[in-house]
């Protein structure tokens, strides 16, 4: 959804707008250091839901790229980051596994490389 300065604080939203200006004019950094803070996250969210390791930074990659196109116009990714990218890796785990033919690898009895309890 498109960023509602009414729906989020106006700190909040002044925040956003000099990352987006300082993501667009350091060519990426500050896009580079969310990518490190929740790389893992996405990972083992990816492992969870049956992603080869062998493909996960592939679709890591595509997880990142939705937040990328998302920060440009919506809070979304910073409001609650953890969630909106668990929510954007389910997606697309899912949308990898439909256009592989592939189950789950815990739905196939192994555990999922990565993941602590």
């Amino acid at each position: 959804s498109d960023l509602d300065p009414a729906s989020i604080h106006a700190d909040d939203a002044r925040a956003l707008r000099a990352f987006r200006a300082r993501l667009l004019r350091q060519g990426g950094g500050p896009l580079r250091q969310y990518c490190k803070e929740h790389q893992g996250l996405v990972e083992r969210t990816l492992a969870s839901c049956g992603v080869p390791a062998a493909d996960r930074a592939d679709v890591a990659q595509e997880v990142f790229f939705a937040a990328y196109r998302e920060m440009l116009r919506s809070a979304s990714p910073f409001l609650c980051p953890g969630a909106w990218l668990i929510r954007v890796a389910v997606r697309r785990a899912s949308n990898y596994r439909r256009g592989r033919g592939a189950a789950p690898e815990h739905a196939q009895g192994v555990d999922s490389p990565g993941l602590s309890s």
